[in-house]
């Protein structure tokens, strides 16, 4: 660590053992306009803009071009969380940094990202590696974790996750109590799952809007609004499950950018007393092998959930549908397109036995 990068004039390049310098974006401006540079942490308004600028920090310190000295993160980290010492958010991160190691700080302040934005709650070993300058440190902190030795796991941050009753080797979460004080109003189930709340928008919530349309879409909007009536779709299903069909309903909604796909679902739920469950499709992509399949059945598991427990079944609603609805792949040889088409294989087969309302 240098003058330099302390005072954030420079950033280090890592390139496996070389070590290079470059000049950030910021002083460069600076110099430009001939102006002092003097490096400052933003203060922040909420929880989001906190969880935004900490994903920030998070993919800049594994950013080749533009990386972050370990130390430096850890140091910014501090001072970013007691700068926003009026963020709910931050207080509860500085209460757990207060308690563990930079190590073990930087595992929770990933978990906790992961969890604040619906991506998942269970992490494995290997994605611990990310936060870490040196392996032999995850792996350090790995046997710590599983023996029970961490102050992770002795304060009830940490936990070995479970899997049908059995503990898995080298899979770990958050504690339900901690998932709690990140985010308190999230509904937590006896079993320490995440409820559906904080994903629901409530039809009650919806602002009118009026909306026009070409005289050739009129009618399928109409003719769409009055299917998704409670009571029209009560008698349509009982005809469907009478002549042995699935009691599913899935539509695609086409167009150009803007055209107001996304408002016209929303008018129609508004209109027919339908909640909506809104997927963020940037969430569903992971760049773990495997994982993005994981998060497309979890997603359709937590709204089969909401289903059960919903007087009207809600509508579940991907937008921008294209980035995940892709055509299979034929042949596929390389593991991202096998990856890919099983990704495909489980959307199509949960809209097969769907039981509820799918736009995309």
């Amino acid at each position: 660590m240098t003058a330099l990068t302390l005072k954030r004039f420079v950033f280090e390049v890592k390139t496996g053992r070389e070590i290079s310098y470059t000049v950030s974006q910021e002083v460069y401006d600076a110099f430009r306009h001939n102006e002092v540079f003097k490096y400052t942490l933003p203060v922040l308004r909420n929880d989001e803009d906190l969880a935004n600028e900490l994903d920030k920090m998070l993919s800049e310190l594994g950013d080749q071009q533009r990386g972050r000295d370990i130390q430096i993160f850890d140091m910014d980290l501090r001072e970013l969380l007691h700068a926003n010492g009026h963020i709910r958010l931050a207080r509860t991160l500085l209460s757990a940094f207060r308690k563990t190691s930079p190590n073990e700080f930087r595992v929770v302040l990933l978990m906790s990202l992961l969890w604040i934005r619906d991506v998942e709650n269970e992490i494995d070993k290997h994605q611990l590696n990310y936060v870490f300058d040196r392996p032999f440190e995850a792996s350090q902190l790995v046997n710590q974790l599983l023996s029970g030795r961490s102050v992770l796991v002795k304060k009830g941050i940490v936990e070995t996750a479970s899997s049908e009753g059995l503990m898995s080797n080298g899979v770990f979460s958050l504690t339900a109590k901690f998932r709690k004080s990140l985010t308190p109003d999230r509904i937590i189930d006896t079993n320490g799952e995440a409820k559906w709340s904080n994903r629901i928008t409530r039809h009650n919530d919806i602002m009118y809007k009026e909306l026009f349309y070409n005289t050739e879409v009129v009618d399928d909007v109409e003719g769409l609004r009055q299917l998704l009536q409670p009571k029209q779709m009560t008698e349509v299903l009982a005809r469907m499950e009478k002549m042995g069909l699935r009691g599913g309903f899935t539509c695609l909604i086409y167009g150009d950018p803007g055209t107001g796909k996304t408002e016209t679902v929303l008018q129609l739920a508004k209109s027919c007393g339908r909640d909506i469950f809104q997927v963020d499709v940037s969430k569903l992509r992971s760049k773990w092998y495997g994982e993005s399949e994981k998060l497309v059945k979890g997603l359709f598991d937590e709204y089969r959930h909401i289903v059960k427990h919903s007087e009207q079944a809600p509508i579940l609603l991907f937008n921008e549908a294209d980035a995940i609805f892709n055509r299979r792949m034929e042949n596929a040889e390389r593991t991202v397109d096998k990856g890919e088409n099983a990704l495909q294989n489980i959307i199509l087969q949960e809209m097969e036995t769907l039981n509820g309302i799918l736009i995309a």
